[in-house]
């Protein structure tokens, strides 16, 4: 009897391992599949980008490709700016400012026109909060990084 029920037992535990494996198994799989969705639009996203202003280079319209291109780096500039503020990585942080920094630089030497600014309602605040996080780097990234003195 004792035997049967050890032998029953291990089947039993043999089951609740297969099930969890199942379980595990499928969830894995659906982990995977949204990290390709994700992915697949990420890429779909940026090759479009990138069609875009290639387009716009090869009809000659560079001032229409430097506009998108300008767009779209402000877009990234208010995401870093977003993050910068809480970056727990102050090696991710000092590099982040660095690239403001150099950003801002270059669109005091190049200043930019984006023409989607008389177009889209309000895009005019979203230059203006650029301006300011690219202000904010320039004055971070002047300001020396001191040892503390004991």
């Amino acid at each position: 009897m004792k035997t049967f029920l050890f032998i029953v037992g291990i089947i039993l535990l043999a089951d609740v391992i297969f099930y969890g494996g199942l379980q595990l198994g499928n969830q894995l799989h659906f982990m995977n599949a949204m990290f390709q969705v994700s992915t697949l639009d990420q890429e779909v996203g940026n090759a479009t980008k990138i069609f875009w202003t290639v387009s716009h280079l090869e009809d000659g319209k560079v001032e229409e490709a430097k506009s998108f291109l300008n767009v779209q780096l402000n877009s990234h500039i208010n995401t870093i700016g977003m993050f910068l503020k809480d970056c727990p990585n102050e090696k991710t942080r000092q590099h982040a400012i660095k690239l403001l920094a150099r950003i801002a630089k270059v669109r005091q030497e190049h200043p930019v026109h984006i023409s989607v600014t008389n177009d889209v309602p309000g895009y005019g605040a979203v230059e203006r909060g650029v301006q300011e996080i690219l202000n904010k780097a320039l004055q971070e990234e002047e300001i020396p990084n001191r040892l503390p003195v004991n």
